[in-house]
C-alpha cells in the first residue's frame, strides 16, 4: 500500500470516527439525561410511598442486587417468585430457576468466546475459569478462524458458479455483474439477518427493529451484550429440550452468518481499498501536474524578473572609456582652479609691494 492511500485511509478512518462520536452524543446523551431525571423522580416517590424501608438498608441492598447481578445470576427469576421461608424450599425453587453453566448453555458461551462476539452478559468469575477463559480464547480463536475460512471458501463456491455462470444481462458485463452482486448480497442478508430476526421477533421479547439490531451486532462480533437471546433466561425445565434445540440452532446460525458476513465484509474492504487508491492516485496525479505547472510559471516569472534586472543594469552603466574621459575632466578642471588661485596671490604680493 502506498503512504498516500495509507494516510487518506487513516484519515477518512478519523474522520468517520468523529463524526460517529457526535451523532452518538447528540442521539444517546438526550436520552441518558431522561432516563436519569426520570428514574430519580421514581425512586423520590417510592421513598414518600415507602416511609418505614431505611435508606441505608434500601442502598446496601440495591447494591447488592447489582453486584449479583453482575456476576452473571439472573437476579429477576429469583425476586419474581414468592418464597415460603423455608431455607429447604429455598434452595428447590432457586435451583427451578436454572443454571447459566449448564451443558448447552457453555457451548454456546464457548462459541462467543472464540467468535469473538463476547456478550458480556455472562463471564467467568473465579480465578480458575478465568484462567482457562484466556488459555481457551488463544488457542480457539485461530481454530475457529480456520473454520470460518473453510466454512467461507464453500460458500464461495456457489457464489463463483453465479457469478461466471450464463450472464443475466447479455451484452453488458458490468451490469451482469452488478446485478448479480446485489442479488447475492440481498439473499445473504434475508436468510441471515431478516428471517432469524423474525425467529427472535417472535421467541423473544423484542421488537422486529430490536431483533435485526441484534442480529447484525452479533454477527459483526461486536457484542455489546445489551439484548441476549432467552437461552440464559432458564425456562421452566419441562421445556429445557425445546431450549437445547434452540441453542444448537443459534449456534449453527452464529457460525454460517460470521463467514457469510466475513465473506460480505472481505468484499466490501476489497472494493473501498480500490476506490480510495484510485482516489489517491487521481488526487496525486493532479497535485503532481499542480505542481508542475506552477514550478514552471515560477520559472517563467524569475527569468522575466532577471531579463528586466540586465536591462536596467544595461541602461544605468556607463563604459570603462566613459569613466576614465570623465575622470580626466575634472581633474583638469581642479588643476585649473589651483593655478587660476596661484595667479591672483602672486598680483596681490605685487601689488602690496
Amino acid at each position: 500500500m502506498k503512504r498516500t492511500v495509507f494516510i487518506v485511509i487513516v484519515l477518512v478512518t478519523f474522520g468517520y470516527l468523529i463524526v460517529g462520536a457526535v451523532i452518538f452524543k447528540f442521539l444517546e446523551g438526550t436520552n441518558e439525561s431522561a432516563k436519569k431525571r426520570s428514574f430519580a423522580a421514581d425512586h423520590e416517590k417510592f421513598l414518600q410511598e415507602h416511609q418505614c424501608i431505611n435508606h441505608e438498608e434500601l442502598h446496601a441492598y440495591v447494591l447488592r442486587v447489582l453486584e449479583t447481578h453482575t456476576e452473571g445470576v439472573q437476579v429477576t427469576n429469583i425476586v419474581s417468585r414468592n418464597y415460603s421461608g423455608n431455607v429447604s424450599s429455598i434452595d428447590d425453587e432457586i435451583f427451578d430457576t436454572g443454571t447459566n453453566w449448564d451443558i448447552s448453555s457453555s457451548i454456546l458461551f464457548c462459541i462467543t468466546v472464540i467468535s469473538t462476539i463476547g456478550y458480556g452478559n455472562l463471564s467467568p468469575k473465579t480465578w480458575g475459569g478465568q484462567m482457562f477463559c484466556i488459555f481457551y480464547a488463544l488457542t480457539g480463536i485461530p481454530m475457529f478462524g480456520a473454520v470460518l475460512l473453510a466454512v467461507g471458501e464453500r460458500l464461495q463456491i456457489p457464489v463463483k458458479k453465479i457469478r461466471t455462470g450464463r450472464p443475466w444481462i447479455k451484452n453488458n458485463p458490468s451490469r451482469d455483474a452488478k446485478l448479480k452482486s446485489i442479488v447475492l448480497l440481498t439473499s445473504g442478508i434475508s436468510v441471515l439477518v431478516f428471517i432469524p430476526s423474525l425467529v427472535f421477533t417472535l421467541t423473544q421479547d423484542w421488537s422486529y427493529m430490536e431483533s435485526i439490531y441484534y442480529s447484525v451486532i452479533t454477527l459483526t462480533t461486536i457484542g455489546f451484550g445489551d439484548l441476549v437471546p432467552g437461552y440464559f433466561n432458564k425456562p421452566e425445565r419441562d421445556s429445557a429440550k425445546k431450549n437445547n434445540v434452540y441453542r444448537v440452532l443459534l449456534a449453527v446460525w452464529i457460525l454460517l452468518g460470521l463467514s457469510w458476513v466475513a465473506l460480505i465484509l472481505s468484499e466490501l474492504g476489497t472494493f473501498m481499498q480500490s476506490k480510495i487508491s484510485t482516489a489517491a492516485v487521481t488526487t496525486q496525479h493532479r497535485l503532481s501536474t499542480l505542481e508542475g505547472m506552477v514550478k514552471k510559471k515560477a520559472k517563467e516569472t524569475m527569468e522575466r524578473i532577471i531579463e528586466k534586472d540586465k536591462d536596467r543594469e544595461g541602461k544605468g552603466t556607463e563604459t570603462p572609456d566613459e569613466e576614465d574621459d570623465e575622470v580626466t575632466e575634472v581633474e583638469y578642471r581642479s588643476n585649473s582652479s589651483d593655478k587660476e588661485r596661484l595667479d591672483h596671490k602672486g598680483d596681490d604680493c605685487e601689488n602690496a609691494a
